[in-house]
């Protein structure tokens, strides 16, 4: 059997782990590190919301008195609400996926835990509910192109 390539592309979600074993003979790797997951998905939230509060900041006219600070208030704003939804995303991600092991459910629960987040921070129940569908419903979409995109290798 010839070696694998050095550096195999990586898959997300549903069978990256079957998909791997098939297509490159590797051992299915363990779960992924919940504190590792959590960390990297609140840097990414971190540095996603960073450039939406420096967009944001760019497009409103600035303050009259303090312009630096109040823009740096919108990307902090911004960064820490995105880091927030990321890393409960990230959080219950791994933990779904140590209870129950690799399954799209995990990621469509995750999502509606950290869809609900911002709703919750509000504590207006309608926009938490509304969360929770709407990033549920993006996993659920992600995972079903996934699986078709998986299936025709």
């Amino acid at each position: 059997m010839e070696a694998p390539p050095a550096r195999p592309y990586q898959l997300r979600g549903l069978e990256s782990r079957r998909f791997a074993q098939r297509k490159f003979g590797m051992v299915a790797s363990e779960a992924p590190s919940l504190m590792g997951q959590t960390a990297t998905y609140t840097v990414g939230g971190a540095a996603g919301g960073f450039v939406m509060g420096a967009i944001e900041s760019a497009w409103k006219p600035p303050h009259p008195t303090a312009p630096f600070t109040h823009s740096m208030k919108i990307v902090g704003n911004h960064a820490g609400g995105l880091a927030a939804v990321a890393a409960v995303f990230g959080l219950a991600d791994a933990s779904l996926h140590m209870v129950n092991g690799s399954s799209p459910a995990n990621q469509v629960v995750a999502g509606c835990l950290a869809g609900s987040l911002p709703g919750l921070k509000m504590g207006n129940a309608q926009l938490a509910v509304g969360g929770c569908a709407g990033f549920a419903l993006m996993q659920a979409v992600g995972a079903l192109c996934m699986r078709d995109e998986l299936s025709e290798h």
